[in-house]
């Protein structure tokens, strides 16, 4: 293990003691804009199209 990969999971580590959620599935930007636009959706009770979207996120 490098020492960066060894960072990581070190603070991977403290943070789920601090109760955050690891989400395996988000590893890259476009799973991350993904989750976003869903949990959004989710809180403010809205579907956005595309091009909401995209205002909103720049």
């Amino acid at each position: 293990m490098t020492k960066e990969n060894q960072i990581e999971e070190n603070l991977i580590k403290q943070l789920t003691e601090l109760k955050y959620i690891y989400r395996s599935d988000i590893v890259d930007r476009k799973s991350l804009e993904q989750n976003f636009k869903t949990k959004f959706e989710e809180l403010n009770r809205v579907h956005l199209s595309e091009n909401e979207f995209l205002r909103l996120s720049v």
